[in-house]
C-alpha cells in the first residue's frame, strides 16, 4: 500500500498549520506567505499583583483627595457661619416678622398696616419669603443664612418664579416700597444722628452709671422669662454704641429651653398645643386648623445673643430687645 504526500516544509505564522515548501497560501487559513508575521498580540496585566496594587494606590488617593475637600468644605461653611453670627444686630427679625413670615408660608394676603415698623432688612425677608416658600436657592453669606434656619425652608433645584400665586405677588407688591421707604428713611437717620449724649458722664462703665452686668442681666431674664422654660442665661458684658446712642449686651445662652411655634418663633411659656380635634366634633374642621397651625414645642439653644440697650435723653437705659439664633424678643425694661 502507497500513501502520496505532499512535501511538508513549513508552518504557518498566523495559525500554526502545516503547508507545502512551494505554497503561496495556506490551506487552512488562507495566509498569504509573502506577507509579514503578523505581530504578538500585548499580553494583558495579571489579574492580581501589581495591577491590583496600582487600583489600590488610586483609590487610597481618590479617598484622601474626597477627605480633604470635605474638610475644606466644612471649614469655609463655619467660617461663613461664623462671620454672619457676628453680623450688626439690626440684622435681625422680630416677632411680628416672624408672625408675618409665618402668614406667607401659608399664602395669606398682606396688608399696608402689617407692614408698620418693620426694619428694612425684615421687609426684605420678608419679600424674599414669598419666593424661598417654594425652594428658591440663596446664598451664604446672606439670605441664606436665616433661611436655612426655617425648618419650612427646602431648597428646589427645580424652582421658578412661575410658582408663585397671585397672593405673593400682590404681597411682593406692597412690600416693595416700603422696604425702599425704610431703607431710605434708616439712612438719612444714620447720617443725621445726634452726637453722643453726654449726660452721663464719661464712659458707660464710669462710676455711678446705672448701666452694669448685673443690672443688665436683670433686665434680660426679666424680657427671657416671657418665653423661658429652663436652661441658663449669662450676659457676659457690655459694649458701647455713641453713634447710634445704644449700646450692646453680649449674652451667652447655655442650653436655653423656650417655648415656640413649629416654625420657631418664641411663644409664652404657659402656652400649649390645642386639644387634638375629635372627628365626631360638629367643629371638627375648625379645631383641626386650629390644632395643626398652633403647634407648641420646647425649643433648645446654646450660643451667642445679643441684647439692645437705647439711651433716652433723660439719662434712661432700657433694654429694648433680646436676639438669639435668629429670633428676637422683644420688651421695655428700664435699668435700675
Amino acid at each position: 500500500m502507497s500513501t502520496d504526500f505532499s512535501p511538508v516544509d513549513k508552518s504557518c505564522p498566523n495559525c500554526g498549520g502545516n503547508a507545502a515548501a512551494d505554497s503561496r497560501f495556506c490551506r487552512h487559513c488562507g495566509f498569504n506567505f509573502a506577507e509579514p508575521v503578523p505581530p504578538s498580540p500585548a499580553a494583558e496585566p495579571p489579574a492580581g499583583g501589581a495591577a491590583n496594587k496600582t487600583r489600590y494606590a488610586l483609590l487610597a488617593v481618590g479617598l484622601a483627595l474626597t477627605l480633604t475637600l470635605a474638610v475644606g468644605g466644612v471649614f469655609i461653611y463655619k467660617s461663613r457661619r461664623n462671620a454672619a453670627s457676628s453680623a450688626a444686630p439690626s440684622q435681625t427679625m422680630g416677632q411680628n416678622a416672624q408672625r408675618l413670615e409665618e402668614r406667607i408660608v401659608r399664602g395669606e394676603a398682606l396688608t399696608a398696616a402689617d407692614l408698620a415698623g418693620l426694619t428694612s432688612y425684615e421687609l426684605r425677608v420678608l419679600r424674599n419669603a414669598h419666593f424661598a416658600k417654594y425652594g428658591r436657592s440663596y446664598d451664604r453669606p446672606g439670605l441664606g443664612d436665616y433661611f436655612y434656619t426655617r425648618s419650612w425652608y427646602q431648597p428646589n433645584a427645580a424652582y421658578t418664579d412661575g410658582l408663585l400665586t397671585v397672593t405673593d405677588k400682590a404681597n411682593i407688591s406692597l412690600i416693595l416700597p416700603e422696604e425702599n421707604r425704610v431703607k431710605a428713611a434708616e439712612a438719612a437717620a444714620a447720617a443725621s444722628a445726634p452726637p453722643p449724649d453726654t449726660s452721663v458722664a464719661g464712659s458707660l462703665f464710669s462710676s455711678g452709671s446705672s448701666l452694669t452686668t448685673d443690672n443688665v442681666q436683670r433686665a434680660v431674664d426679666q424680657i427671657l422669662d416671657w418665653t423661658k422654660k429652663g436652661g441658663g442665661v449669662r450676659v457676659l458684658g457690655i459694649q458701647e454704641l455713641p453713634q447710634q446712642n445704644q449700646a450692646k449686651a453680649d449674652i451667652r445662652f447655655e442650653d436655653f429651653q423656650y417655648n415656640s411655634t413649629d416654625m420657631g418663633t418664641p411663644v409664652s411659656k404657659d402656652k400649649v398645643t390645642p386639644p387634638q380635634p375629635n372627628i365626631n366634633s360638629p367643629n371638627y374642621w375648625a379645631e383641626a386648623a386650629a390644632y395643626v397651625n398652633n403647634q407648641v414645642k420646647v425649643t433648645r439653644y446654646s450660643g451667642e445673643g445679643v441684647g439692645i440697650l437705647k439711651h433716652y435723653n433723660d439719662g434712661r437705659w432700657v433694654l429694648t430687645s433680646v436676639h438669639f439664633n435668629f429670633v428676637g424678643v422683644n420688651g421695655a425694661v428700664t435699668i435700675q
